[in-house]
């Protein structure tokens, strides 16, 4: 979820004309920006219903896909469309949940719901480039802490997740460029690792040449693509999933490449998990990770102690889990449990509709985390059952997705149970 701002529509179609007009544009307007957000679009239709209902707009035609949201008009024959491109970095994600809770709430008139939604997209970031950059560092960090490398290839982690963050934020690239961007990163990092590693014998190169990269690998879009044909929306989850598998061949291939054109062989890049560092480097590694992310992704400072709590809180449980079950089962229940805290959380520290910014870092920890990532470096190991790590991968996606819809059935009645409404 690279930072990469959709263009500005502030000075497109002004929020003037009858309220019946601008209702179908705020509703596009609302879908659009949930796209930005990551959510499913069975999600995001039941929110754009509830806020048409609350404005009284009952002869609505709604279709909405991944790259498009459509407003029809059955009565005025009229479509309000709005194209979906970018994604939103975290304190953007809370402005959005907040301004679609209102307007679910239909408190608010729709020409300033509109106006407000559009103002998001040229959001100033809540930190500055240079720190944001450092926090993408620190992420890269934080992962290799997961994984307990040794020190030196910790240095080497944050080092390179510093360059990444550098092309990141300061390249600048155009919007076609962008969609190259994984591909151009992670066969940079390739290249640089299997330099070092053939030269000075670092363990875990495989791992350590993805990990700057993580952030860049599609784990949402695969699980979203999930959720989406379980809910029945094949349109926008096949496309969705075709994206996602593309991009990793198109990562994997990068790799791959870069250590054919190094020259390191099998041996020199055989892929095993260290483990050389002490058993406390993971949890500091989990909170390094959080600090990173929420700079990098600018979430909210009123926000940074829930999200760093169900941080821990989801390692924990996914520790625990693995004792007594398969790793894609964990990776499920953990998933479920995580987003019922990030609810409950969400409910009572006040800080208004923002379970998204308390979630996604944890998802993230935990799909690059797992089978997914070595499935992705195991291209060059020797003896690589790859159709089992496949099948792994599947069932991850698969589990951690179902985790999310149970979550998602389970937390409406816990919420009547304590009595919120």
């Amino acid at each position: 979820m690279a930072d990469a701002p959709p263009p500005d529509q502030s000075a497109d179609d002004p929020t003037s004309g009858s309220e019946q007009e601008i209702v179908p544009t705020m509703l596009a307007e609302i879908a659009t920006a949930l796209g930005r957000c990551t959510c499913p679009v069975s999600q995001s239709r039941v929110l754009v219903e509830k806020a048409a209902d609350a404005y009284g707009y009952k002869s609505g035609v709604i279709a909405l896909l991944p790259t498009l949201s459509i407003v029809g008009n059955r009565q005025t024959g009229g479509i309000a469309m709005q194209e979906l491109t970018g994604s939103y970095r975290f304190d953007q994600i809370a402005s959005a949940q907040a301004e679609v809770a209102v307007a679910c709430s239909g408190t608010k008139p729709p020409e300033d719901v509109l106006r407000s939604l559009r103002a998001i997209p040229n959001q100033t970031p809540l930190f500055p480039t240079w720190l944001r950059i450092l926090g993408y560092g620190a992420t890269a960090l934080g992962f290799a802490c997961l994984f307990q490398m040794t020190f030196q290839s910790l240095a080497i982690a944050a080092m390179l997740g510093i360059l990444v963050g550098v092309a990141l934020l300061w390249g600048n690239p155009g919007r076609q460029v962008s969609a190259l961007m994984p591909v151009v990163l992670t066969f940079a990092s390739a290249v640089v690792v299997s330099v070092v590693a053939v030269w000075a014998n670092i363990p875990d190169p495989a791992r350590l040449a993805v990990i700057p990269v993580l952030a860049l690998i599609p784990g949402a879009a695969l699980a979203t693509s999930v959720i989406e044909l379980c809910s029945g929306d094949m349109t926008a989850g096949s496309s969705r999933l075709i994206y996602a598998i593309m991009l990793l061949l198109s990562i994997t291939f990068a790799f791959t490449l870069a250590v054919q054109l190094v020259g390191a062989g099998e041996n020199g890049l055989t892929d095993v998990t260290a483990q050389t560092a002490p058993p406390w480097v993971v949890w500091l590694g989990v909170v390094i990770f959080g600090l990173g992310y929420s700079l990098f992704y600018c979430t909210p400072l009123n926000l940074w102690i829930p999200t760093l709590t169900l941080l821990v809180f989801s390692h924990l449980v996914l520790n625990l889990c693995q004792t007594v079950m398969t790793p894609p089962l964990s990776a499920g229940v953990t998933i479920a449990l995580a987003l019922i805290v990030a609810w409950v959380l969400n409910d009572r520290t006040g800080t208004g509709p923002v379970s998204l910014v308390l979630f996604l870092p944890t998802f993230w920890m935990i799909v690059p985390g797992s089978t997914g990532f070595v499935a992705l470096t195991g291209v060059v190991e020797k003896n690589q059952d790859l159709s089992d790590l496949g099948l792994q991968v599947a069932l991850t996606v698969v589990s951690m997705s179902v985790g999310i819809m149970i979550a998602s059935l389970i937390y409406p009645h816990l919420q009547k149970r304590v009595g919120r409404h």
